[in-house]
């Protein structure tokens, strides 16, 4: 995906195509977000808001927006977050309603990594209650991972296991392997909660297989923590445990200046350094 769309940006910068570098800058971001690189993720996506904006291309105005959205609130930085999802939801227009749905989603993405649960229901209730929400249905996979997400942390685990297993289902049924890792996280997570120890243990190795075969340090962490949690033996679980801090040091390095230290004060990030 990275090289392809580097081929298509210099392409379009040779042609002085606006509109043809904007699309190239469309969602790349988040590859170097997937990369655990938040500062060249950053880069990228701003200047696929600012393309977006000189070419009239109303979709990038809105995806990007929400995309670095959800990376300010990665770092840390919930507010800015939340004000360029807001952003976003205020552009979208008769041209590109159908994106509504994953921007709500990114919209509660965004509030349950910082714990507002009710905020977060009350974006995934406007995605489900939205009436293009069938316009495109992979517009709709990231409101199903992230009601997957606000089940287990309301602690219904039952419907965590079920919203996952749909998502996985869609996955499966899309070819697709963006939000495969996430729902089998999240799945291991509640299948733990249920006291299946087993066979969350088999789920959370499917994550890692999966963060890994495309280099999700975004994932990995996560997972790696998680697993290391399941070991019974101190020394099986501080090497998974010493890795998943390794990664965590890796993304810090590699975050702007600015929001390093909001970074690593999440919660979950300090409970892994």
């Amino acid at each position: 995906a990275l090289t392809y769309s580097n081929e298509a940006f210099h392409i379009s910068q040779v042609a002085n195509n606006i509109w043809g570098q904007s699309y190239s800058r469309f969602l790349v971001g988040t590859v170097y977000w997937e990369y655990g690189q938040p500062g060249q993720a950053i880069t990228v996506t701003a200047d696929g808001v600012h393309l977006s904006e000189v070419a009239g291309f109303v979709a990038g105005q809105v995806v990007t927006r929400a995309t670095l959205g959800v990376i300010y609130a990665g770092l840390g930085a919930a507010e800015r977050g939340i004000e360029l999802v807001d952003q976003a939801l205020g552009i979208v227009s008769s041209a590109a309603q159908f994106h509504r749905v994953s921007i709500l989603a990114a919209l509660a993405q965004i509030h349950l990594l910082h714990g507002n649960l009710a905020e977060a229901e009350a974006a995934l209730s406007r995605a489900k209650a939205d009436p293009h929400r069938a316009d495109l249905p992979i517009h709709f996979l990231p409101v199903i991972l992230a009601d997957g997400e606000l089940a287990l942390r309301q602690s219904d685990y039952a419907r965590a296991v079920t919203t996952t297993d749909d998502l996985l289902a869609a996955l499966d049924q899309y070819g697709m392997g963006k939000y495969r890792s996430d729902a089998l996280y999240f799945h291991g997570r509640a299948l733990l909660a249920q006291g299946q120890p087993e066979a969350a243990r088999r789920r959370l190795l499917e994550a890692h297989a999966v963060a890994e075969t495309i280099g999700s340090r975004r994932m990995l962490w996560r997972v790696l923590f998680a697993l290391s949690q399941l070991e019974a033996n101190p020394s099986e679980a501080e090497p998974l445990h010493q890795r998943a801090r390794e990664i965590v040091a890796y993304i810090a390095d590699h975050t702007p200046a600015d929001l390093r230290d909001s970074f690593l004060g999440l919660p979950q990030v300090r409970e892994v350094m």
